[in-house]
């Protein structure tokens, strides 16, 4: 296909990983990453002087060594680099469209991808497809707020269009649902842990962190006195209504799934329960043999092939667990394909 002469190209947006897992690379990846105000959301100095002189020079080494237990020699790559690459290839093959691959940290960097399509001349529209299905300030609001700043830039000419949360699609529910469905028959199991990346509860709209309560584990979004409507960006509505809606599909009884928050960072108040924490107290309240997985990632990175697949299934195994199996995510299949297909089709 000669992408030049398309006047339609579809962007497809991820956060991103380090060059490589050498100390350096991930030091710089960090720093970019963690620079951002809405990953941490203090004023532009104090974040500075925090990620560059304590975090990173603290981190660097621990999650260099942790990002070389995923990085793939053969490809000289990270899996979440060539997951992206490959959905993308294989949705363009799907609907004839050219589709572009950038990361919000690392490379591609969306600048050099929004600079590359404005040379296309034939381009008129530009159609915008953040791999995150529910809404956050550090995830969906960054990528998309990025691409709406360079093509600000450099007064980027064609038309932009940008795929909003689809945390309750039916295609994207169906294809978590049919990724999930071959672990129920394949053995026993006492619950499934839907498990999401967490955010600070500052993070969340004043009326649903007004309702949020840790201590009880009442939550806004389970509670009759906030209501949400199709617009409410609350990350935690966003989770709980795919999961709900998954269980649904699943067949699934209230007591054999929960949902639980991963990767919290620093000493504030996250949404809450935390995983590790639920990995400790599991095997204690006679849940035994689990089932894990990540739909709010659509590829296997970091965070779920060690962090969940390892680091947390070895805690869970270690506070008397008999079994713990990661369900892995979407990635390139074929369902998530046609699910992509669905979910852009009323924008093509």
């Amino acid at each position: 296909m000669n992408q030049s002469d398309s006047s339609l190209a579809i962007l497809i947006l991820n956060m991103g990983s380090p060059r490589s897992p050498h100390v350096k690379d991930v030091k710089k990846y960090l720093t970019e990453f963690l620079c951002d105000k809405r990953i941490i959301g203090l004023p532009y100095l104090l974040r500075q002087i925090l990620v560059r002189s304590i975090i990173v020079p603290r981190r660097a080494k621990f999650s260099a060594g942790n990002y070389k237990k995923i990085w793939d020699d053969n490809k000289k790559a990270f899996p979440l680099i060539t997951c992206t690459e490959s959905i993308a290839s294989k949705l363009e093959d799907k609907l004839g469209i050219p589709c572009h691959v950038a990361m919000r940290y690392g490379s591609p960097g969306i600048r050099h991808a929004i600079k590359g399509l404005a040379r296309q001349q034939n381009l008129k529209k530009l159609i915008v497809l953040p791999l995150y299905p529910q809404y956050a300030m550090s995830s969906y609001e960054t990528v998309v707020e990025k691409v709406h700043k360079e093509v600000r830039r450099i007064n980027f000419g064609p038309e932009v269009e940008v795929i909003p949360p689809y945390y309750a699609h039916k295609a994207y529910i169906r294809a978590v649902s049919k990724t999930i469905e071959p672990f129920l028959k394949r053995q026993p199991f006492d619950k499934i842990i839907f498990s999401f990346h967490g955010i600070p509860l500052t993070q969340l709209p004043p009326e649903c962190r007004k309702n949020y309560d840790t201590k009880n584990n009442h939550h806004c979004c389970e509670s009759q006195g906030t209501e949400h409507t199709k617009e409410t960006l609350c990350y935690h509505n966003h989770c709980y209504t795919t999961v709900q809606y998954v269980a649904k599909t699943l067949g699934l009884k209230k007591e054999q799934y929960e949902l639980a928050y991963q990767s919290r960072l620093g000493p504030t108040q996250w949404l809450t329960p935390y995983m590790d924490k639920r990995m400790e107290q599991l095997p204690g309240e006679g849940i035994k043999r689990i089932l894990t997985v990540c739909p709010g990632f659509i590829c296997d990175c970091l965070e779920t092939l060690e962090e969940i697949a390892v680091t947390d299934r070895d805690l869970f195994l270690s506070q008397g667990g008999e079994t713990c199996t990661y369900i892995p995510c979407l990635n390139d299949t074929d369902e998530w394909i046609e699910a992509m297909r669905s979910i852009l089709h009323p924008y093509l």
